[in-house]
């Protein structure tokens, strides 16, 4: 069985612990642990564990979402609307 904290944002800590009936438990911490996208090599084989999936892996928890991206000429376009609006209003005097 294996106990660890709760889904967290901190790529560099993990805490937890391996525990084996009638042993000692086994300490796991950020040495012990391979994040999402990680490749182990030059190794015969391991034992494995999976503690956390999908939206509660550290990776995707510390990412963040992306901006909206706009062109030079997308931005200039608005800019000039916008100009073009407020002259508008000021010679009629109203918002539209």
């Amino acid at each position: 069985m294996i106990e660890f904290e709760p889904p967290n944002n901190r790529l560099y800590t993990f805490s937890g612990k391996l525990m084996r009936p009638g042993q000692e438990d086994v300490p796991v911490d950020n040495d012990n642990i391979l994040l999402r996208g990680a490749m182990l090599r030059n190794t015969d084989w391991i034992f494995g564990q999976v503690v956390y999936v999908g939206p509660e892996s550290k990776i995707m928890m510390n990412s963040q979402k992306g901006r909206a991206k706009s062109s030079n000429v997308e931005v200039h376009t608005h800019s000039k609307a916008l100009s073009e609006r407020r002259c508008i209003e000021n010679i009629l005097g109203t918002e539209f």
